[in-house]
Formats: C-alpha cells, structure tokens, sequence
C-alpha cells in the first residue's frame, strides 16, 4: 500500500509537472500527450506498446485532418446525415481492416484519435500540426517522467527486499 501510494503521488506530481510546462509553452491542447499517458497506464507501463500507442495516435490524428475533405466531398452526394454515417462506416473499414497487417498504426488507440479529431472537426485541420507534436513530443514528456518514476519505484522495492531478507 505504501508503494502505491508513493507511486500515485509521483505520477501526479509529474503529470502537474508537465501541465504546468504545456501552459507555460502556450500549449492549451493537451489531450493529445495525455491520451499516450492513459494508453500507457491500460498497458501497465508496458513499453512494447509505446509504437502502438504514438503510432495508433499519430494515425488517429492523420484519419481526423482528412474528415472535412471526405464530409465535403460526401455531402452533396449523400447529405450530411448519411455523408456523417459513411465517414464512421469508411473510418472503421480502415482501422478494422488493416489492424492485423499495420497494428502499429491501426488499433484501439487509432480509433481514439480520430474519434476526437471527429468531436473537434471544425478545428482538426487548422491544429493538425500542434496535435500531432503535441502527441509526440509532449506524450514523449509525461512518459519519460512516468517511466523514470516506475524505474525508480522497482530500484526502491528491490532495496527494501534486500533490507528486509
């Protein structure tokens, strides 16, 4: 129990840490650095997933800049209601499709992405280039802290093992 929460309490400490940073950088979109840090937490600090989750983000992202232009082009055609459903439908065939040969890029984390690249369609093209750097670089921020502070906590662990013994 006490490791938990000495854990919890570096990994909010660091977190704050790096909003503090993005604020300061005038950084205000966030949730793209912040998505790899919840992906990363699902995966137990596991970094044989990190590819999958900057690759399925970046990806994600790329799906979202390309929504106006297939809605634009859909519209006319189909309405804005079907051109909506066709979109999902089109998003989905990819991802779903091209999972089992390019899970790095096409996987649950992509579907993430652009699901919220979706929510902010209206934005999506104009702040492409700050969402996918804020993914990278920023997502590369809170997990290098994050995964200094499990190293830690394990040199830690195994110093009380070898005390205890």
């Amino acid at each position: 129990m006490k490791e938990h929460l000495i854990r919890t309490i570096s990994f909010v400490t660091w977190l704050v840490i790096c909003t503090v940073i993005f604020h300061k950088l005038q950084i205000h979109a966030t949730w793209p650095a912040y998505l790899v840090v919840i992906f990363f937490f699902n995966s137990h600090f596991d970094i044989s997933n990190l590819k999958s989750i900057f690759g399925g983000g970046a990806m994600g992202l790329v799906l979202g800049y390309t929504f106006p232009t297939i809605l634009g082009t859909l519209t006319p055609v189909m309405g804005p209601e079907y051109a909506f459903y066709a979109l999902i439908a089109i998003t989905l065939l990819i991802i779903l499709g091209l999972g089992p040969v390019a899970h790095y890029l096409f996987n649950p984390v992509t579907f993430a992405y652009s699901l919220l690249a979706l929510i902010n369609i209206g934005e999506v093209q104009e702040q492409f280039f700050v969402w996918l750097t804020t993914h990278f670089i920023g997502g590369a921020l809170c997990i290098g802290g994050i995964y200094g502070v499990v190293k830690m906590m394990n040199k830690y662990l195994i110093n009380e093992e070898k005390e205890a013994a």
